[in-house]
């Protein structure tokens, strides 16, 4: 059996990882310090959004170093006895075969210890980490999720949301080594739905191109089209729940992100409804936008739960008067933005980047790209600054049509 495309191209040392700039930096200082003895923290939190590359950096970490890795992840039971014994065991014991005689002990999702279901987990986990002689990384979507003392034990190292540019840059590369020649629209079409997890967008691409020498915008009209029908049936079903819950489900399954989500339902529930029941629906949707828009700048994803209650109850519990079946469409906002959707998210992820440089906002430094794409086009100095910041072949492309446009 193939492996999964995500295993097979694994990075294998951090020079691999695309993007996270930043928190190379701090990892490599954590490892240097190993080199000399021990760090003063001895364990890393690793956090951020799913796919951002938390287990990977942990395990290329653990390959460039040359350090036996011991992993558990969600799925094994974690409670004090388990932790204490295997974990415990390897953070306490050193190895004959790891070069210096390491093992780097990882606790995935350590912010998925349930009281109920891991007994004495974070105890277990801050005894570990307060014994330990070898090196430990934990990895979390939500750190503020973990105990106090916990996090005081750790370097915390922060993962951010990878751009749609330094997603593609990942596919491109997988096809390359499978041999595809891939549509540039199909890489970006892929990217951009799995909204900056490097893992949904691999598996994605695994799932349309396998077998393929070639692949296009039409091996993705399949899902496409099943996305668009999942996405009718749930609308016709939100005005009638009869729950929160039930609501807050029917948006959770779907396979489309909340805010995403959001323009379908605004465009498409509130005119079946009379001007009363309207005006509470959208008062409802406003809320619900102030919980997305929470939700990525704080990276508290948490909220998106809050949200999908809202536009998945609202429709029906807020409702008194008769409903005004009408035809569903495609969002007009979506197909408004459709045709310049890949250039803006380039533009948004140079404008990041140059944001964090010059500690700034992101959207202060949209405004001086102009005079960074003339940065960039002047020779030797512009190739540092590029390097420097981490463009990607697609950044550079749109800045130098900056300067030519």
């Amino acid at each position: 059996m193939s492996l999964p495309w995500s295993e097979k191209y694994r990075p294998r040392r951090l020079s691999e990882l695309v993007g996270q700039k930043a928190a190379l930096q701090k990892v490599r200082e954590w490892m240097e310090g190993w080199g000399k003895g021990a760090p003063s923290k001895r364990a890393l939190l690793l956090y951020g959004p799913p796919g951002s590359g938390k287990t990977a950096l942990a395990q290329a970490l653990a390959s460039e170093m040359g350090w036996d890795l011991i992993q558990l992840n969600a799925s094994d039971q974690r409670t004090f006895e388990v932790l204490k014994r295997v974990a415990g065991e390897a953070a306490l014991t050193g190895t004959l075969t790891g070069r210096g005689g390491r093992r780097l002990v990882v606790l995935d999702e350590a912010d998925n210890l349930h009281p109920q279901q891991d007994r004495g987990g974070h105890r277990a986990v801050k005894e570990i980490l307060e014994s330990t002689v070898n090196p430990v990384i934990l990895t979390a979507n939500d750190h503020r999720a973990l105990p106090g003392e916990v996090r005081e034990l750790c370097l915390e190292v922060n993962l951010r949301r990878l751009s749609g540019a330094e997603v593609e840059e990942i596919l491109r590369r997988i096809c390359r080594g499978e041999g595809i020649e891939a549509e540039p629209l199909a890489l970006r079409r892929i990217a951009e739905a799995a909204r900056g997890d490097a893992r949904a967008a691999i598996n994605d691409l695994q799932t349309s191109c396998a077998g393929k020498k070639k692949c296009g915008i039409r091996d993705l009209a399949l899902y496409l089209r099943e996305l668009e029908t999942n996405v009718f049936a749930v609308l016709g079903k939100l005005p009638h729940v009869v729950s929160v819950e039930e609501g807050r489900r029917r948006v959770m399954e779907l396979d489309l992100p909340p805010d995403e989500f959001m323009g379908w339902v605004s465009e498409n529930l509130p005119p079946m409804l009379n001007p009363e029941d309207r005006a509470r629906l959208c008062d409802a949707l406003s809320r619900a936008e102030i919980f997305l828009a929470r939700a990525v700048r704080t990276g508290h994803y948490g909220m998106w739960s809050y949200a999908s209650e809202l536009m998945g109850a609202g429709p029906a519990l807020l409702r008194e008067g008769e409903l005004s079946p009408r035809r569903l469409q495609y969002p007009s906002s979506a197909l408004l933005y459709a045709r310049t959707r890949g250039k803006r998210a380039v533009r948004d992820s140079v404008a990041r980047k140059w944001a964090s440089r010059c500690h700034t906002s992101s959207r202060v430094s949209r405004g001086q790209l102009g005079y960074l794409a003339l940065l960039v086009g002047k020779g030797k100095a512009g190739e540092r600054i590029a390097e420097e910041l981490e463009l990607t072949e697609q950044e550079r492309e749109y800045l130098s049509g900056l300067v030519t446009a």
